[in-house]
This record gives structure tokens, sequence and C-alpha cells, in this order.
């Protein structure tokens, strides 16, 4: 079996270095790591998080097909983007401190509730398809939001978007949806698709 590799980037003033290690412990500088990414295949050892917490300068983490403890996340407050899709996640607790965050997936994991992510009002992306999510009202603050994927879920009704006029993108197919009146404000939506 391979093993998989991170990929980072390192900022050093004004320049960025890119660089790839096997585990986050051989990183000599993490406070300079604004990107990690897991860059591994299904048939690779899945990379580990450990010592994540002392990257606190990351901007941008993506963490595919591997097991994450968000509560491992909570101390990295600037991340910007952070892609957990495609885990085994069934919760979101950690993630409450990361007040900065700009895009968020957690698609395709185990989530049936999103309440952890009702204070990160700078989301202007948020994909939460395919896991067991029966509401997003708790985005009902989230004025920022651009685009919003929320399909194959449990969702009944979309009670949490009617603050979001710069919504562009609403996506919520394979729901169980009965009325779509809350989209009413949402006056830039371009794309909606639904069932």
């Amino acid at each position: 079996m391979g093993k998989g590799t991170y990929n980072i980037v390192k900022r050093n003033g004004d320049n960025t270095i890119r660089q790839n290690v096997h585990k986050l412990l051989e990183i000599q500088d993490p406070y300079n790591v604004i990107v990690i990414s897991a860059d591994y295949h299904i048939h690779f050892e899945i990379p580990k998080l450990d010592d994540i917490e002392k990257f606190v300068n990351l901007e941008e983490l993506y963490i595919y097909e591997g097991v994450v403890d968000t509560k491992k996340l909570s101390g990295l407050t600037k991340l910007k983007k952070l892609y957990i899709d495609s885990n085994v996640i069934d919760t979101l607790e950690g993630l409450e401190n990361l007040t900065e965050l700009v895009e968020l997936d957690v698609s395709n994991n185990m989530l049936i509730s999103i309440d952890n992510i009702k204070n990160l009002t700078k989301l202007e992306k948020l994909c939460i398809g395919h896991n067991e999510i029966d509401s997003i009202s708790c985005l009902s603050e989230m004025v920022n939001m651009r685009e919003l994927y929320c399909g194959s879920n449990k969702l009944t009704s979309l009670n949490g978007i009617q603050k979001m006029r710069k919504l562009e993108i609403l996506r919520v197919k394979e729901n169980n949806i009965g009325s779509f009146g809350e989209i009413v404000n949402c006056v830039n939506l371009k794309i909606f698709s639904h069932d």
C-alpha cells in the first residue's frame, strides 16, 4: 500500500513555496503554512491530521475520503476555505470557531445537523449535499451566501434562505420540499435546480 502525501504551500515573505510531505510532523515551520491539501488515491493510506492545531495561520485545508475529527480544526481560526467532503463526518463540532470561513464543503458525509455553523456569517459558498440533513433554518443569518448546494438530503423546506439576497446558485434536488416560497427574496438567483 502506498503512502499519501500532503501538498502544502508556505508563505515566505512575499513569496510562496510549494512542498510535498508524507506527514505533517515533517514540516519544520508550521506557522508559515497557508494551504494543506491531502493528495492520495483510494488505494493509498489515508493521511492523518496529526498536529494540525500547530498550523495556526492556515487559510485553506482540503481533506477528502478520510476520517476527519472536526474538533481538531477548532483552533484554525484563519481558515477561509475548508473542504472536508467525502469523509465519514457525523458532526461539525469545532467548526463554530472558524468565523473567517468563506467556503465550506462538507458534502458526502453522514451529517444530520449543521447547527454548529450558524455563526459562520462570512460564508459565501456552502456545500452540504448528500447527507441526512433535515433543516437549514440555522443558515438564516448568512447574508453573504452566493452558492448553496444542499441536494440529496431530507429537507422539507427552504426556511433559512430568506435573507440570502446575494444568493446566485441554489441546488436542492432530491429532497422532499413541498414549496419554494422562501426564494422570493433571493433577488440575484441565477441558477435554481430542484426536483
